[in-house]
């Protein structure tokens, strides 16, 4: 059975790779709207969209990695008092 430290230690490498990728999303995106002013206002409406959808993905899915070490903290938490 893993460990539940090496759960949590997954968890938070998936969570700062997921940051990384959106922060590389984040630059691409600020850099097309300095860079291509002159673009139709529907290919910046796209990136925004775009943007707007990463965003709310990115903050979800911490969301969601953020319940399940909670889930997995008050697990343990209760099995260790078990043992008592």
């Amino acid at each position: 059975m893993v460990d539940l430290e090496h759960k949590l230690a997954t968890t938070l490498i998936a969570a700062m790779f997921t940051q990384l990728l959106y922060g590389v999303a984040l630059s691409q995106a600020i850099y097309y709207f300095w860079v291509y002013r002159e673009d139709s206002p529907r290919f910046k409406y796209l990136v925004a969209w775009w943007l707007l959808l990463d965003t709310v993905k990115t903050g979800a899915t911490l969301q969601v990695r953020a319940k399940m070490n909670e889930g997995m903290v008050v697990d343990r938490i209760a099995c260790i008092g078990c043992m008592r």
